[in-house]
């Protein structure tokens, strides 16, 4: 530690599983955070310890803490956010006009929050989604398993493990549109999806 830089001292940022005490505090690993997301008005993180925090708008319940469960995976939607469990159980809470805060029955290992929908993946790939079905955005394509899945404001993407990059939904813009090529990841917001190839 060097308490006069700041990459390395009392105001530093003590990154998860790093192995360093970056804040010179004589603790290794505490108090970060490992991720984060934003919905409209909010942000949440998931922290080192697995506990998820919140700050921001709260009309809708969408800003208050869940820190009484580990959670290994997150994503925040338009007033809501979903959380992944340690036992692969999806809790949702917030705004719950569509149902986005109705998590099926199941077990996960992935979730992604849009503006009134969700959508998880099974260990296998398989994709379950739930929220408000306009569109068609909460029917993912029948027979297709998905390594990832993103969430834009109307429309789905997911990536498949042979890298086909296929989305559903709202194409009001052409967010279905998705170029010809193989993918390695898939982005989704608002009314645009990117790749990388």
């Amino acid at each position: 530690c060097d308490d006069l830089d700041p990459t390395t001292g009392p105001e530093a940022f003590d990154a998860c599983d790093d192995g360093l005490d970056n804040d010179c505090d004589g603790l290794v690993d505490e108090g970060g955070y490992a991720m984060g997301d934003s919905g409209r008005n909010h942000t949440c993180g998931l922290t080192c310890e697995g506990g998820i925090l919140c700050w921001g708008m709260n009309t809708h319940g969408q800003a208050i803490p869940q820190v009484n469960d580990v959670f290994t995976d997150m994503s925040c939607g338009k007033y809501h956010n979903c959380g992944l469990k340690d036992d692969g159980s999806v809790l949702c809470w917030g705004d719950n006009s569509y149902q986005q805060c109705n998590v099926p029955a199941g077990t996960f290992a992935d979730v992604s929050s849009g503006w009134k929908h969700n959508c998880a993946l099974a260990a296998d790939g398989t994709p379950t989604c739930w929220g408000d079905p306009s569109d068609g955005k909460t029917n993912p394509p029948a027979g297709e398993i998905f390594e990832t899945i993103e969430i834009g404001y109307d429309h789905t993407c997911g990536l498949t493990p042979d890298q086909r990059m296929l989305c559903w939904g709202d194409n009001t813009y052409n967010q279905l549109q998705v170029p010809p090529g193989a993918y390695l990841a898939v982005s989704a917001n608002g009314y645009h999806s990117c790749g990388i190839a």
